[in-house]
């Protein structure tokens, strides 16, 4: 639950746990939330065993609940490329 105009940041991991090297082409954040969300990291190589930290920065432009999915494009041959999240962004507080 954010307050419209600020932001949440939360860490991602992304780790290549095969045995070869593992390029992900592009990041996407799809469905409602797309335009809400932001990332630090548009993708990369990673080595076998290779983590990289992601950045994913919540900062609603309007009251609502948002809905999305975050993919992972790339050379995957196993695993999981997708995470399910959500964000509600409420009215900012007013002072009197």
């Amino acid at each position: 639950d954010v307050p419209v105009g600020e932001q949440r940041e939360l860490i991602a991991t992304v780790t290549n746990t095969g045995n070869a090297p593992l390029t992900v082409t592009r990041v996407a954040i799809d469905g409602g939330l797309g335009e809400h969300t932001l990332t630090n990291w548009s993708g990369g190589r990673l080595l076998p065993g290779a983590s990289q930290a992601v950045r994913v920065r919540f900062q609603p432009l309007a009251p609502g609940s948002y809905h999305g999915v975050i993919t992972l494009h790339g050379d995957f041959t196993a695993g999981v490329n997708t995470v399910h999240v959500s964000g509600i962004g409420s009215a900012p507080a007013v002072l009197d």
